[in-house]
């Protein structure tokens, strides 16, 4: 299964014990930044758009970030540690379902369903998954539950990757689908790019980080956490593995670099407007630079390390 990802912004840790805190995935504001393979390479961007109230009960409404529409009716039970989705009226399909269930524990089962939320369709049964593994998984807010799943006789596609706070690692819309690195036989291959909640980043993959693509405007969200532009923020490479960080607008409060393949390396907290870094035992390669100013605006920068 070449073809399925499983590297993360994010360092797993075997999951021999496990937080009682639940950490809800939706919030005021949702972005899901999602990579899309299909003869070339686009970035879908899914949001919240609003609530709306459907028998008495609350939901998110998801769609594209651009536009008029509706593919999705969403609303968590934090109790529950559930998701329930209720498709658009276009669906034959008229009441809701688990979409996500972060209360599972290893060999549950869940039963998913689907359907194509941009084209008037049937709504289709999937089948039973089972949870093959759970291990936690540091993300920018924090640890987090990663799942894994499979059921019989799956195909290629078949093997979802969730993250508790986040959804799935494919595509958001699809809680059953793998997250594919690149397409297959041609088919479509969809890969989580990057999760904001709240206007915080909260999940980022490796090729994210690489090729910048969550570093760029987000139509919908109203950039007051993220007004700390690159060029408020300068990174000096000082030689033999040092490097200064200059803040210009807002002093300096917290600070975390997490190499390409996910650990966090360093962390600290500061009251300053530059921070000194020494990466001099650390290999060459690119590093994420996530900061936290006193304003809590938060800007995310790539470091190369050369040598």
């Amino acid at each position: 299964m070449k073809n399925i990802i499983f590297l993360f912004i994010a360092f797993i840790i075997p999951a021999f014990s496990f937080s009682q805190e639940y950490h809800p995935m939706l919030g005021d504001t949702n972005v899901w930044k999602v990579r899309y393979y299909f003869e070339s390479i686009i970035t879908e961007t899914f949001v919240t758009k609003g609530d709306t109230t459907i028998d008495s009960l609350t939901y998110k409404i998801i769609g594209w970030a651009s536009g008029t529409n509706e593919f999705a009716y969403l609303r968590e039970d934090t109790l529950e540690k559930k998701v329930y989705c209720r498709p658009p009226a276009y669906i034959n399909f008229s009441s809701e379902y688990v979409f996500y269930d972060f209360s599972l524990i290893e060999n549950d089962s869940i039963l998913l369903f689907d359907y194509y939320y941009d084209y008037p369709g049937n709504f289709d049964t999937l089948g039973y998954y089972y949870v093959d593994s759970i291990r936690l998984i540091n993300t920018y807010e924090g640890q987090r539950k990663i799942f894994y799943f499979s059921k019989p006789s799956a195909q290629f596609w078949e093997y979802p990757v969730w993250i508790e706070g986040v959804g799935t690692l494919g595509h958001p819309l699809h809680p059953g689908q793998s997250p594919i690195e690149g397409p297959y036989g041609g088919e479509f291959g969809y890969l989580l790019s990057c999760f904001f909640r709240n206007d915080i980043l909260v999940y980022q993959s490796q090729e994210s980080i690489e090729y910048e693509t969550c570093d760029i405007d987000i139509s919908n969200i109203e950039e007051k956490k993220y007004s700390l532009k690159k060029k408020n923020i300068i990174l000096y490479d000082m030689g033999n593995g040092l490097f200064n960080i200059k803040s210009f607008n807002n002093k300096i409060k917290k600070l975390c670099i997490i190499s390409i393949d996910g650990k966090l390396i360093f962390k600290n907290i500061y009251n300053t407007w530059d921070v000194q870094i020494n990466l001099k035992n650390q290999i060459a390669g690119f590093y994420c630079v996530r900061i936290i100013d006193e304003k809590n605006n938060v800007s995310l920068i790539k470091l190369i390390k050369t040598k």
